[in-house]
């Protein structure tokens, strides 16, 4: 594999989980043969899971650590690690160890056929029947606001890197990855769907259906939905970057939109 990875492992309290991830995405990446970093991001944990992240940087130089001020959520806790990815992609892993090596090789394996690579959970029977639900439920919803046909908007997706740093994702909530997706195929990002399943499907509710984060990812479709379909605000995203797609919308004003990169209005129709 010739191309270069970040992988972003995000993790709020998982000091009994932290290392064998850390341990899964290393296998991975060495049998990918790619150049890589692993950015251990600390969201504000409040067990051993600082400190650990510490031992393990400082005993691997492929090892960066993040240690977040406060709890930013898993979308904050993406958004900024993502500003200090210096490789050429980033693909972000969950630091409770869900995934295995070769989920990882999989969905990697394809890095450098879009510009995102987009993983579909394949779980069937063996994830619980409201995480089931309350799933397709979100992707359904999102496909329809936005006239999509995504299969899955939570998995381990990978990121061309300049192209997600420019993106402006305004929400800290679950639904970061949704709003990043959105956006950049609204810009004509292309993209690759690669199915996938998940090593485990612990507990019946996912934290994403506590009614503080329910509200939070409600709140964020309905901003995008204002960005996206109201005033037609496509990314501006550098072009030099893309592999497959080209915005070509003719644009009147920029907007800061509070996250990372900045949005142009679409005033016009797109340009070929």
């Amino acid at each position: 594999m010739n191309s270069s990875i970040t992988f972003v492992v995000t993790a709020l309290n998982e000091e009994e989980h932290i290392v064998p991830s850390v341990e899964t995405v290393v296998a991975a990446a060495t049998q990918l043969g790619c150049d890589y970093e692993i950015l251990l991001v600390n969201d504000g944990s409040t067990d051993a899971t600082p400190q650990i992240i510490d031992r393990l940087a400082a005993s691997d130089y492929h090892i960066r650590p993040v240690h977040n001020p406060r709890n930013l959520g898993l979308g904050g806790a993406y958004k900024r690690a993502v500003t200090f990815a210096t490789k050429e992609h980033v693909m972000w892993i969950c630091g409770d160890n869900s995934e295995t090596a070769e989920h990882i090789v999989h969905i990697a394996s394809h890095v450098g056929v879009a510009d995102i690579i987009v993983p579909v959970l394949k779980a069937g029977r063996q994830r619980p029947f409201l995480r089931r639900l309350t799933s397709r439920t979100f992707t359904s919803i999102v496909n329809l606001l936005f006239g999509l046909r995504i299969g899955y908007y939570n998995g381990n997706v990978i990121h061309r890197t300049r192209l997600i740093q420019a993106v402006p994702i305004r929400t800290n909530s679950f639904a970061y990855q949704a709003e990043a997706l959105v956006k950049m195929l609204r810009a004509r990002c292309s993209y690759v769907e690669v199915p996938y399943s998940s090593r485990t499907y612990d507990g019946l509710f996912s934290n994403a259906m506590k009614p503080k984060n329910l509200f939070a990812v409600v709140t964020c479709l309905f901003r995008t939905f204002v960005d996206v379909r109201v005033l037609g605000l496509v990314p501006v995203l550098p072009a030099d970057d893309r592999m497959l797609g080209n915005s070509g919308c003719k644009s009147d004003r920029r907007v800061d939109c509070g996250g990372i990169g900045v949005f142009e209005a679409n005033r016009g129709r797109p340009t070929e």
